[in-house]
Formats: C-alpha cells, structure tokens, sequence
C-alpha cells in the first residue's frame, strides 16, 4: 500500500531554508519556523557536549564561537575533501546539511502535528552526480524519504506554471543567497514543464554581495584609524559587520542611502553607504550572472526556443533593484517579474510532491487493478469504468486533501529536467594506444535519458571491463575526446581541467569471449539527473547489470555508521 502521509517540498538553500506543504485546499503553503519567520538561517552550531543548534540562534553563536558554527555548507556538497572538526568530531556536508533539514522536518511537525517523513529536496540545476547524491543522503541522515530531488528553477517554474497556467517560454533567474541558477524551460498551460537548458555558478549568490560590503566597510574603518588589529581580525566584530551588511544590502532594496557602523577596540567608523556606492563594489558580481544568462539564450536559440516571453525573478537576492535594471538593459523589450522570490521554490517543490505520490500512487493503483502491463500512458485509452476504478483505488492511498480533480492534475502534469552535465567513460580505442572519454549523455539532454553504447573485448577470454565513470563541464563536447596517457604506461590516464572521475563502473563477463566481442553498454540517468546506472549485452544475448559506484559522497560504510551513531536532534 502506498504511504499516506503528504509529501513535503524543501527548498534546501545556501543561506537560508524552508519546507512547503499542500494545504486542504491543494494550495501551497510555506511552514513558519522558529519567532514565526518563513525561512530558517542555513546555520548550524555544535556545542562541546554534541548538541546542535540550527537557525537564527545559531546566527548568534557565530559571533563569538566561529570555530563551532558552519554556514554556506551547500557550496561544499558532494566534495569529500570538505570536513570540519569541531570538538574533535569529523562533519562532512552531508552531516550540517541533515542538522538543517532535522530543525525544518521538526518545525512542519511542531506547525501541523503530522509526522514528518516523505519530501522533495531541491538542488541548484547545475548540481553533478556527487551533490546531487550527498543531498540525498543529507536527507536520510535525517530520517527522511527523499522522493526524487528538483533543480531549483524547475520547482519555481512549477509553481509559476500552475498559478498562470499560460503557453508561453520563460526564463527563471535564480539568484540566492549562495547560488546563482539560469534556466529557460516552456511551460505549456501548466501541463507540462520542460527545461530547454541551464548554467549556474555553485560560488555566486547574495552572500558574495555582502562580502563586498564587509570588506568596505573594514577597510574604511581601518584607512581611518590605522590599528594594527584589522576588525575582520575579531570574530564578534567581524560578525556584527556581517549582520549590519546584510542588513544595509536589504534596506538599500528601497532606499538611496544608508548608515553602517563600526565599532573595534575604541575605534568607531560611521559610513553613510549609497546604492550608488553598492552597485559599483558589487558590479562585476552582476556582470557574472549576466554572461551565463547571455550564454544560455544562446543555448536557448540553438535549440529553437529564440524568444522569451517572460524573466522571472527567484531568490531572496533578486530583491536588490541592479538586478532587474541590468536585465532590462541587457535583454530588453522581455518582462521581467518577480514571482514569489523567497516561497516559489519551496512551494514549486510541495506541488512537484504531490505530484510525484499521486503518480506512485496510480502505477500502485493500476497494478493492483489490472495488473503489471498496464502503465501510466496507458490510462486515458482505458474505459470509463476502468479509469474510474483505478482513480478510486489511487485516492485510497493518498492524503486526504487531494482531491479527484487534484489526482487528475497530478497524474497528467508532465516535468522534463534536463541533465546538468556531460557523462562519460574513460576507454581505449581499438588499436589500445589512445585513452578517449566517451560520452553518451550531454549536457541539456532531457532526462530520463537512456543513451547505448557499443564496444567490443579487446582480448580472448576477456572477463571484466572496467569503466572509469566521467562527469564534465561544458558545452558542445564530442561524443569521443582523446585524453593524456597512454594504455599500456604504468602512469594511466590524465584527465582534461574540465572532467571528474566520479565513478568506476565493473561488468562481470562470461568465460570463452572471442576478442572483438560487441558488448552494447546502455546507461541511464534517473529523472531528477542524481542516479546514474549501466546495463550491457554482448553477442551471445546474455544480459549484465550493474552498479555504478559513485565517489564524493559518503560510502554505504559510512552512511550505515552514522545512521547507527549519530542523533539528528536538533534545536
């Protein structure tokens, strides 16, 4: 039977947080949190007996123990060289990031009273195989069944597509607190969203915008008294010209001018801050998002899609009035809107939920109904009755506020995600002279994506080929790119600035395989772009599948000692 509990949408951001839900009138509504506010600070303290603190409070902890608090963990997802000692205890990403999904998982709980168990987690668009794995994991650290994952600007586009609910092509500029997304995807009167292409910068968001002010501020501080204690020397100090910078950067979304403060040692700057004066600190910052909106338009073009009919304006940063301005400078004669910029996410996230159960649902529906050769796109060429069965039984295993016009929705909206990047494996050509990567799945192909490839064994009796799985940026890569080393050197292969080896991929082969046996190796990446797998079948007929072991998350190893070990409790 299917699980009944709702699934709820989290918008997992750089900076800040927050969980969604469907309410009993199947609109999404965002879960207040700790002194009532909508988003939970993106921070994490660790006191030296093991308790954790995540929010507002923890904002408060960094002032005067930096060593024992994290921030802007989700720029080092997927990365396992990132850990953190604190108290002689190893955190990686995963670990900070299930704290901050425990406090907002036990705020929906606090607000609604339900168990919280069931979500969709979103990720940045441009997130590889690694982080998108490491956020699914970060999830089940906190108890939790991560449904699928959605790439930010595709949960706003959601959003956008069901409240508007127009044909038209639009543009989501997703600018957050730590992140910045660009994506152009067609929204077909809300029925079906599809992403044409996307970029991002995984170091770029409204954090960056604050530095520069903390930066200024400082040093204006120091040109005017000369200690020879700089005030970003001085946690307390150093965190209070954070505050007071976040701060000015909000109040200059709607004045000209501003004061900011500093106090250190007995030495006290007051400065009275302009827009003016911000937006040319911050301007090549700008200029960043505006080269990757300009190179995806491009990439929009390419594929057909050369006019946009709306930019919509998404995250907390695009608040600030240089944002819209540049974009009406540099892309002219487009609206521009700002839909929602804090909530869309996470409420696109709570509607992409239900979606997906309403859909688990009716394939659960259909199979115990009419059995297993019946699929989802076999429904509407049903009769009547049937259909009306099958709806039936779906709403048995559902929440109680979707409705059979709700089911209706759900099981006919239709979401194609495009992959971020370039997958690939390392090979040798026939000759075993050259190493090439190969590369079956590209970026901007739309996932689910199945792609085959044929290879043959390179010698008799061959038992295992080995691939080395390969993960790379970039656009408009050849399906087959020769690489440094050569074959039979004992220092192997060197791989090109632009590619990861995330992954080693093993087939098992039959004994007696003549030399130059072709082996069709069909690789799959999953519909939200984080899980990707590998079958083959060689002449005989005989089939293989396989695993494909991913690197830069935790291990399985890991992953079961921390389940076993480690409260996610959380204030």
């Amino acid at each position: 039977m299917a699980n009944t509990n709702r699934i709820y949408g989290i918008d997992l951001g750089t900076t800040y947080s927050c969980i969604s839900y469907l309410d009993e009138n199947n609109r999404p509504v965002v879960i207040a949190g700790d002194n009532n506010r909508l988003v939970t600070p993106s921070v994490v303290y660790i006191a030296p007996d093991g308790g954790v603190t995540v929010g507002e409070t923890a904002k408060e902890y960094a002032r005067v123990e930096p060593d024992s608090t994290v921030t802007l963990v989700k720029r080092h997802m997927g990365d396992s060289t990132w850990v953190r000692d604190i108290s002689g205890t190893q955190y990686r990403p995963e670990d900070i990031s299930g704290h901050i999904l425990s406090k907002l998982k036990n705020a929906a709980k606090a607000a609604l009273g339900d168990e919280v168990t069931d979500v969709v987690i979103t990720v940045p668009a441009y997130f590889g195989s690694a982080e998108r794995t490491a956020t699914r994991q970060a999830g089940e650290l906190a108890g939790l069944k991560v449904h699928q994952l959605i790439p930010e600007p595709t949960a706003a586009a959601v959003f956008y597509a069901v409240s508007e609910k127009q044909d038209q092509t639009v543009m989501v500029y997703d600018l957050g607190g730590g992140t910045f997304d660009i994506t152009v995807m067609n929204d077909s009167e809300g029925n079906r969203v599809a992403v044409i292409c996307t970029d991002g910068d995984s170091v770029l968001g409204g954090q960056d915008w604050d530095d520069r002010l903390v930066n200024y501020i400082a040093e204006v501080w120091q040109q005017e008294h000369g200690y020879e204690t700089h005030p970003l020397d001085d946690p307390e100090t150093a965190q209070d010209i954070n505050n007071s910078a976040e701060s000015a950067k909000i109040n200059l979304s709607s004045r000209e001018q501003v004061p900011m403060t500093v106090q250190h040692g007995a030495g006290r700057t007051r400065v009275d801050l302009t827009r003016e004066k911000f937006n040319e600190l911050t301007a090549d910052l700008l200029t960043r998002t505006i080269d990757l909106t300009k190179k995806t338009l491009e990439v929009a073009k390419s594929k057909g899609h050369a006019q946009l009919d709306k930019i919509l304006l998404v995250g907390g940063s695009t608040y600030m009035p240089q944002v819209k301005e540049r974009l009406a400078t540099e892309v002219p004669g487009i609206p521009i809107e700002a839909f929602d910029p804090d909530q869309c996410v996470a409420k696109g996230a709570a509607i992409y939920g239900s979606n997906v159960q309403i859909k688990e649902a009716y394939e659960q529906a259909i199979a115990d109904t009419l059995g297993e050769n019946v699929s989802l796109n076999d429904v509407d060429a049903l009769s009547v009755e049937q259909q009306d069965q099958i709806a039936q039984e779906a709403l048995k295993n559902l929440p109680g506020n979707i409705t059979l016009a709700a089911l209706e929705d759900g099981r006919t909206q239709e979401i194609v995600n495009a992959c971020s990047k370039n997958f690939g494996v390392v090979t040798v050509d026939s000759t075993r002279s050259i190493f090439q990567i190969t590369f079956m799945i590209f970026k901007n192909d739309p996932v689910p994506s199945k792609a085959p490839k044929n290879l043959v064994t390179l010698v008799n009796n061959q038992r295992e080929m080995i691939f080395p799985i390969v993960e790379a940026n970039g656009d408009n890569l050849e399906e087959s790119v020769d690489i440094a080393g050569a074959p039979n050197s004992p220092n192997g292969y060197e791989l090109p600035p632009y590619a990861l080896e995330i992954g080693t991929m093993t087939l098992d082969l039959p004994p007696n395989l003549p030399v130059g046996t072709p082996v069709t190796v069909t690789y799959t990446l999953s519909e939200d772009g984080g899980k990707l797998n590998a079958d083959a079948e060689h002449s005989s007929g005989s089939k293989i599948a396989t695993e494909i072991l991913q690197v830069g998350a935790l291990t399985p190893e890991e992953m079961a000692h921390r389940l076993g070990t480690r409260s996610m409790e959380v204030e």
